[in-house]
């Protein structure tokens, strides 16, 4: 059992879902700050670190901060700062989920900073995890090493807390790991029809030659989406919109899964809709969001049930669904489309699956994904797609 998962409930849910939601008043915080400020030890190392620091009192609120926060802040000081908790000084997007403010929210008990915090309050021992930050104020997400010291002064009990940016390692480890996974899978597929081809010369090798045909075109598309992803915060690309009927992407979406049904569980069924239309999009970006929709529901699914995949066609959208018969336990469902977060077994998931569905429908394509997991429905993933998009808007 993880130690996460030790670390008690607080009984009121009404104050928080997860750390105690009590703070300190204005003048106890400024007691705290000044027997802080008379220590020539802790000045000296808040600024021995090269990376955030900060120092936190028992209700994780804010008594010190280095130079390194406030350059990130672009603030003169660390006045406004303190008193405050660590997530609502970096304005973390669940920082005002919850009235008790950072560490109280449902998203809190699984972030590592927060867990961090309190496994050293628990334990007074050195914990270290890692945390992805998203912010409010300059809509980016960073992905952090956070490391979590308790120690004290007098009869105060502090955390020490490190909060070191890892976004480049992070970025090249996964995509790496990503990039020769989608190309290995893509080539493999494209080898098995060659190999077929080779060896049943029929009336069927044009069926064979379509299958290479498309396994070469998701070869080139995979290169173009890694291109996308590998600067994914302020990469503007060229996007390629065109009209393309709702029935040829099914179709296509068919071919591309036909080896991989065959010779695999669970089974796969793709309804076609009851009417055909042309919807404006990159089939690029559209046909990564629906593979990774499908792969992530059989990868998710128990051999002996059957994924379904169909599209609802309304008004002014299309609306992509897949579901599978499985229920997501809550703790993966609230991270389910954080960049790097995988159910998989580390060296087998890269954790870029769902958040690309995320960061192309969205993003790029001017849709919305969303997912609902109850019992008795399954997990269904849906990607409601405009049918009129023009691609200035997505620039």
């Amino acid at each position: 059992m993880l130690l996460e998962d030790k670390l008690p409930e607080h009984p009121d849910k009404r104050s928080t879902y997860f750390a105690p939601a009590d703070r300190l008043g204005h003048d106890q915080i400024l007691d705290q700050i000044n027997t802080l400020g008379n220590n020539i030890v802790v000045d000296s190392l808040i600024k021995t670190f090269g990376c955030v620091v900060c120092i936190l009192n028992s209700n994780r609120q804010i008594l010190a901060v280095n130079d390194n926060l406030l350059k990130f802040l672009g603030l003169p000081d660390a006045y406004s700062l303190l008193g405050l908790r660590p997530g609502e000084a970096l304005k973390c997007v669940h920082s005002e989920d919850h009235p008790g403010g950072c560490g109280t929210s449902k998203f809190c008990s699984t972030c590592g900073a927060a867990i961090s915090i309190l496994a050293a309050q628990t334990t007074h021992v050195s914990q270290e995890r890692e945390c992805l930050l998203n912010i409010t104020e300059k809509n980016i997400s960073i992905e952090l090493k956070v490391r979590a010291e308790s120690f004290a002064i007098g009869d105060e009990e502090l955390v020490l807390l490190m909060l070191i940016d890892i976004r480049d390692e992070k970025r090249r480890e996964s995509l790496e790991r990503t990039f020769f996974h989608d190309l290995n899978n893509v080539l493999n597929g494209l080898l098995l029809s060659t190999k077929i081809l080779k060896e049943n010369l029929t009336n069927n090798s044009q069926e064979q030659l379509d299958a290479i045909s498309t396994y070469v075109n998701r070869l080139v598309n995979e290169v173009r989406c890694q291109q996308f992803l590998s600067n994914a915060e302020d990469y503007k690309p060229q996007l390629e919109f065109s009209k393309y009927r709702v029935s040829t992407i099914i179709e296509e979406t068919k071919l591309i899964f036909l080896q991989y049904v065959k010779t695999s569980q669970p089974k796969l069924r793709i309804n076609a809709p009851e009417k055909d239309i042309h919807i404006w999009t990159d089939k690029t970006l559209l046909n990564k969001v629906l593979m990774n929709m499908i792969k992530n529901a059989l990868e998710a699914s128990n051999y002996k049930n059957e994924v379904r995949f169909w599209c609802d066609i309304g008004d002014d959208s299309v609306t992509w669904n897949v579901q599978n018969q499985e229920v997501m336990p809550e703790k993966i469902a609230l991270q389910i489309f954080q960049r790097y977060f995988s159910t998989k077994n580390k060296n087998k998931g890269h954790g870029l699956g769902t958040h690309s569905m995320k960061f192309f429908g969205e993003r790029y394509l001017g849709g919305k994904v969303t997912f609902t997991s109850v019992a008795g429905q399954g997990t269904i993933f849906s990607f409601n797609h405009p049918i009129h998009i023009s691609n200035e808007s997505t620039n």
